[in-house]
């Protein structure tokens, strides 16, 4: 009796095992495609004065274009004096806009990374004047390199 219940514990393994074995190996390749990878949705924070929402692409090649929008709650119009992306600097449209206006910005020396990862924390800091005061807002963006 006692090799009976050894065999019969050896047999459920040896069926089961081989499922077991097959679900594991198909996990594997999964995880090798990217399946499980979850995505960097596309976000900007830390903005008061400045609406940048979804409007900006990072590229893999270390370039950024960001669209600025003046969303001043009391409507003031707003001079851009200087944006930087992380290590980069940015060139484009420049002077004063009023509330809703828009600036776009083209930015270089940004930090590069492969084309769909993911990028978090990217440092955006623009200066600007606003009734003569000069103010530093920063914010940060987040996103998959494109």
């Amino acid at each position: 009796m006692r090799s009976r219940k050894g065999q019969t514990a050896m047999e459920y393994l040896m069926t089961y095992g081989w499922a077991i074995i097959i679900v594991i190996i198909v996990g594997l390749v999964m995880w090798r495609l990217g399946v499980f990878k979850p995505s960097a949705p596309k976000t900007s924070t830390g903005f008061d004065t400045f609406n940048v929402g979804t409007n900006f692409r990072i590229g893999s090649d270390g370039s950024a274009t960001v669209i600025v929008i003046n969303a001043d709650r009391q409507g003031r119009t707003i001079v851009m004096n200087e944006a930087n992306v992380s290590s980069g600097t940015c060139t484009g449209d420049s002077g004063a806009k009023g509330g809703g206006d828009n600036w776009t910005l083209a930015c270089t020396g940004v930090p590069s990374g492969a084309r769909g990862n993911p990028y978090t924390g990217v440092a955006v800091d623009i200066s600007y004047t606003v009734e003569g005061l000069t103010y530093l807002e920063s914010g940060t963006l987040t996103g998959k390199y494109e």
